[in-house]
């Protein structure tokens, strides 16, 4: 495993054109501009390896005129690193395997400080982190100035409560997870100014109602399915079910903040009679007839408001014997909070034992003649 060191004694290192620099074998890469020299990367470049990177300028600055790539398992730097404003910064991990924190905070791999965090804020306006292919990507850093992207194959996680000027997205393979009450995403951005995507896998919402906001925009969650889901009651404008996305972006889901779901069906709602005793002779009435519904998930149904009324029929009448009768449910009108936002429907369930009838005070159990 070798080591590669390009250096200067006292004069200026800089990219000729746009290019990328790899090194294969898994050494270390260094640029070392010595004395007064400056390291310029006058054009988009890119730098690759495994194991760490060195970039040095202790008596001038490391520069960037437009996207500045970076693949390591860390980033060692001297000098001020300084971009023009303009253009990409993108940072991953060297190995697919490896971890990362975004800001100072947690136990990762490979940690970007806030110090660097900082630099990079202040010399692009743009910013990516993680690769597609890789591990854990944790988000440590609270403010973010322009359009910032997450990127992994497994769990992206935001652990500190964030506010972006313009837009937030992270894109997960297994889940989006905000990780404690405090762990808000908010970004001021116009349109699609959050988007979170973990299609095969699950949003866990720790801060509940209010965890995302999107004042001037609005949030987009993709996920697998709303049953394996914990939003802790944020709701969205509407739901939609049986899109991704990589197969539909943003720009192709309905206006409005929205849950979108990769399995193509909402859940159903389950509507059931209630059982009653009543005493034999008594009349019964299916108006306003109490019901019990199943089939929320997790704590969809501490915050549903239902409203509406059933359409049901009985077997039995005044004076029928003492015994069991039934309640068929045929239809309904009922519609709630949860249904509306979360695309759920109802199913009217029977019940073939809801009314029990017992005997009357003086133990009368039919009709004379029976």
């Amino acid at each position: 495993m070798d080591n590669f060191y390009l250096t200067t004694t006292n004069g200026n290192i800089s990219t000729a054109s746009t290019g990328t620099f790899r090194q294969p074998n898994g050494g270390y890469t260094g640029i070392l501009a010595g004395g007064a020299g400056n390291i310029y990367f006058n054009h988009a470049f890119t730098l690759l390896n495994t194991t760490n990177i060195y970039l040095a300028a202790a008596g001038g600055s490391i520069n960037a005129a437009t996207d500045l790539t970076i693949n390591a398992s860390a980033l060692n730097l001297t000098g001020n690193l300084i971009g023009s404003g303009a253009g990409t910064f993108t940072y991953a991990p060297g190995r697919s395997f490896h971890t990362l924190s975004v800001g100072t905070g947690g136990s990762s791999d490979v940690t970007i400080s806030d110090a660097l965090v900082t630099q990079i804020k202040a010399g692009w306006d743009n910013y990516v982190f993680g690769r597609t292919d890789g591990a854990i990507v944790s988000n440590y850093t609270t403010a973010w100035d322009d359009p910032v992207k997450f990127l992994t194959n497994t769990a992206f996680r935001n652990w500190v409560a964030t506010v972006a000027d313009d837009s937030f997205t992270a894109i997960a393979g297994s889940s989006i997870e905000l990780r404690n009450a405090s762990a808000t995403i908010t970004a001021n951005g116009a349109g699609d100014a959050i988007v979170l995507s973990a299609d095969d896998g699950t949003f866990s919402n720790l801060p509940g109602p209010s965890g995302l906001s999107a004042p001037n925009g609005r949030w987009l969650v993709y996920s697998y399915w709303t049953p394996y889901d914990a939003r802790y009651g944020l709701l969205p404008d509407a739901s939609e079910y049986g899109k991704t996305y990589p197969l539909n972006a943003p720009n192709t889901i309905g206006a409005g903040n929205r849950f979108v779901y990769m399995v193509g069906w909402a859940p159903d709602l389950t509507v059931t009679p209630n059982a009653v005793s009543v005493t034999y002779g008594d009349a019964i009435s299916l108006n306003g007839y109490a019901y019990t519904i199943t089939g929320y998930s997790a704590y969809d149904e501490a915050q549903d408001i239902v409203t509406g009324t059933l359409v049901g029929s009985t077997t039995y009448t005044q004076g029928s014997n003492v015994g069991t009768y039934n309640i068929n449910r045929s239809s309904g009108t009922l519609s709630s909070l949860i249904a509306s936002k979360l695309g759920y429907t109802f199913t009217y369930a029977n019940s073939a034992n809801a009314i029990t009838v017992g005997k009357d005070v003086d133990g009368n159990t039919r009709r004379c003649g029976e």
